[in-house]
């Protein structure tokens, strides 16, 4: 297993880890290396996109939504991400989008909720 040195923007705030595992699956990182429990891992495959996030690959870039069970942290490396936490200002105060999802009802058991805000949030 190879390591490689994080380098990364999550959320505005900038990650660094050296001689991290390369393939880890991105939504460990997340969820374990940042403690952002938001991203949900469901199917494991991709399929059912709850554990999506958005990335920007370059500055002024168009945001894209990534799967984070099936992406390897070094494809990501030296990137900037943003997970649900980072869509929400520092007051809590929900986005436009977020707060039409509550008027809507947009959800079930919420499970997957994060994963379509986040798809929403890259097509906007």
């Amino acid at each position: 297993m190879e390591n490689i040195d994080i380098d990364l923007v999550v959320n505005g705030k900038r990650y660094q880890r050296p001689g991290f595992p390369a393939d880890t699956l991105l939504i460990d990182f997340l969820s374990e290396e940042l403690n952002l429990t938001g991203t949900k891992f469901c199917c494991g495959i991709g399929v059912c996109r709850a554990c999506t996030v958005v990335l920007k690959r370059t500055p002024g870039a168009a945001p894209i939504p990534i799967l984070s069970c099936s992406t390897p942290i070094s494809q990501v490396n030296g990137q900037t991400l943003t997970t649900v936490e980072g869509l929400a200002d520092s007051s809590g105060t929900p986005t436009a989008l977020q707060q039409a999802f509550l008027d809507a009802f947009a959800f079930q058991c919420g499970y997957c909720t994060p994963g379509f805000l986040m798809a929403a949030h890259a097509m906007m």
